[in-house]
C-alpha cells in the first residue's frame, strides 16, 4: 500500500513539474513571438496605393488598357480602396448599400476612362464575379 502511495503521489508531481514548465515556456514563446511579430505585421499590411496598383496592373493586362487609361483606373480604384480601409480603420462595416455606391462609382469612373467595349468586357466579369460570390455564400445568408 505504501508503495501504491508513493507511486501516484511521484507521478502526480511529475506530471504537475512537466505541466508547470510547459506553461512557463510556452507563455514565454508567446510573448517573444508576439514581440517578434509586432514589427512585421504592421509593416506587411498591404497599403491602399499597392492594392490599386495590382488591380490596375491586372485590369490593363486583362482589358489592353493603355498608359492614360491605366492611371485613370488607377486613381479610381486608389479612391475605392481608400474609402474601404477608412472605413474598417474606424471599425465600420459597411452596408451592402454603401457597398455598391461606392462601386458605382468607381465603374462610373472606369465607364470614362475605358473604350466601350473594355467597360463591356469589364462590366461581363464583374457579373460573373458577383454570380460567383452569391452561389458562394452560404444558405443564411
Amino acid at each position: 500500500m505504501k508503495k501504491l502511495i508513493l507511486t501516484c503521489a511521484l507521478i502526480t508531481s511529475a506530471s504537475m513539474l512537466s505541466f508547470a514548465q510547459s506553461t512557463q515556456s510556452s507563455a514565454s514563446l508567446t510573448s517573444q513571438t508576439a514581440s517578434a511579430n509586432q514589427p512585421q505585421s504592421t509593416s506587411k499590411r498591404v497599403q491602399p496605393e499597392q492594392m490599386a496598383e495590382r488591380r490596375a496592373e491586372m485590369y490593363k493586362k486583362q482589358y489592353g488598357l493603355n498608359d492614360q487609361q491605366y492611371r485613370g483606373v488607377y486613381s479610381a480604384e486608389l479612391d475605392y480602396m481608400k474609402q474601404i480601409m477608412d472605413m474598417s480603420a474606424k471599425g465600420v462595416q459597411p452596408t451592402t448599400e454603401q457597398s455598391q455606391q461606392m462601386a458605382q462609382s468607381r465603374d462610373a469612373r472606369f465607364q470614362n476612362v475605358m473604350t466601350p467595349d473594355q467597360y463591356k468586357q469589364y462590366s461581363a466579369t464583374q457579373v460573373r464575379t458577383q454570380a460567383v460570390q452569391q452561389t458562394a455564400a452560404p444558405a443564411g445568408k
